[in-house]
This record gives structure tokens, C-alpha cells and sequence, in this order.
């Protein structure tokens, strides 16, 4: 019996900076980025994504380097991220895995969301801020969902407003377990710099780009506020999301 709790301690020890799996037993969830132009839409749903308990982010960047996450807020270090070089290999590896692809997306066949038509461990992939999905997406997905709208007040909703509505509907689907608060927030988990993400290599929101840009957007910003207008961005640079 000694031994046997020694070698239970010693494996406790050795396995306790791995990540443990969220939700054991539940269905996953996994989100794809591809074909969504703005830096910024992308990057505040990772922080969704973060929030609602997906467990892989699939990158199609077919070698074009670095990756883009303004917004993210520090989430990305908490995701693993799985890359692709074409959406074909996406549509091979969710047959291989038995992972549903759910196309987000105004079309004809979708079903509300409120319905929680969900199939188990499911792929969740958003269109473009313009033209939505295009048909090589449409032709990969096995099944559609759109977010109901209750006025005419707007045609969309903005990419990264609705995937957070789905990820968060598919979380309560799949009974994710919620985490713990602590005053007004959620516990966030302490990552040190062993942390097992794999993105840190390809993100690109260096120091130099980031002031950078936030330079570029403040001078625009002055010269619109001279003209009467303001410039939309300025406050959504990377670290500045509250």
C-alpha cells in the first residue's frame, strides 16, 4: 500500500503541469479560422472561444507566416492551436475524427440556434464580414445554424458577436461544467511560461507593431476628430479591450 501511494505521488507530480481536459465526457468544441478578413474580429473570438470551453482552434494559413490576434486579450496563451495549409485537409481530419463542421451562416437549411441542433464534437466555422461563407466552405460543412433576429433594425450581426453566441449555446448544450467566480469575475487559470500552447511561435503582435499601430490609429483619430468623425478601432488594439 506504501508503494503503491508513492507511485501515485510521484505520478501526480510529474503529470501536474499537463494539462488536464476540460469538461471530461462532453462533447467538443473546436473553432476554425478562415476567410475572416479583420484582425480584430478574429482575435475577440479566441477570447470567446477561451471563455467557452473550446478545446482546439484550427488555423488555415497556407504558409503566410504570422498570425494575427489582435484582442485576444492574453487569451491565446490558454488555447492550443492546430494548423492547416488547405481547408480540404480540415474536412479530411474532422472525417478522420469523427468531428461535425458547422457552417455559421443566414442559408437556406440552417436551423436556430435556440433549437440546439448540435451533433456532438463539432467544428465551428464562420464566413467572411462581407460576403459570409463562400461555397468552398459552404461544401465542407455537414449542417448550418443562424442566430434568430427579432427586428429589421440590422441585417447581421458582427462575426465575432455571433460565433461568441454559438460557442456559448454549444457549451450549454454539451453541459460544460461553469467555472469559478471570484467577485465580479471568473478565476483565470495561471500559465507560466512552460505553457502547453503551441501559439506563441506564430503570433505577431510584437512590441514595435503594436505601438505602431496604436500611433497610427490615435493620429487618425485626431485628424477625424478635427473633421467631426472619429475612426472606429482606436481602444481595440491588442492589450487596450476592456
Amino acid at each position: 500500500m506504501e508503494q503503491d501511494s508513492k507511485v501515485e505521488n510521484q505520478l501526480e507530480e510529474e503529470t501536474k503541469d499537463i494539462p488536464k481536459e476540460q469538461n471530461p465526457g462532453c462533447p467538443k468544441s473546436y473553432l476554425l479560422h478562415f476567410n475572416i478578413s479583420k484582425q480584430k474580429n478574429f482575435g475577440r473570438l479566441v477570447r470567446s472561444a477561451a471563455a467557452f470551453g473550446v478545446s482546439e482552434i484550427f488555423v488555415v494559413n497556407s504558409g503566410k507566416g504570422k498570425l494575427d490576434l489582435f484582442g485576444h486579450q492574453g487569451t491565446a496563451k490558454h488555447m492550443d492551436f492546430r494548423f492547416f495549409k488547405k481547408l480540404k485537409e480540415v474536412k479530411e481530419y474532422c472525417n478522420e475524427n469523427k468531428i461535425s463542421i458547422c457552417g455559421i451562416e443566414i442559408i437556406e437549411g440552417a436551423e436556430p440556434v435556440h433549437k440546439m441542433p448540435f451533433r456532438g464534437d463539432t467544428l465551428f466555422m464562420l464566413g467572411n464580414e462581407g460576403t459570409g461563407l463562400n461555397q468552398n466552405q459552404i461544401d465542407v460543412c455537414d449542417q448550418f445554424v443562424y442566430i434568430g433576429q427579432y427586428t429589421g433594425k440590422t441585417a447581421s450581426l458582427n462575426v465575432a458577436c455571433a460565433g461568441s453566441i454559438i460557442l456559448h449555446s454549444f457549451a450549454v448544450w454539451a453541459n460544460f461544467q461553469e467555472h469559478t467566480r471570484v467577485g465580479y469575475k471568473y478565476e483565470e487559470d495561471q500559465v507560466d511560461g512552460n505553457s502547453h500552447s503551441n501559439i506563441r511561435s506564430v503570433l505577431n503582435h510584437d512590441a514595435d507593431q503594436v505601438r505602431e499601430e496604436r500611433q497610427r490609429l490615435k493620429e487618425m483619430n485626431d485628424k477625424a476628430m478635427d473633421d467631426g468623425a472619429a475612426v472606429e478601432g482606436i481602444g481595440d488594439i491588442f492589450g487596450e479591450d476592456p
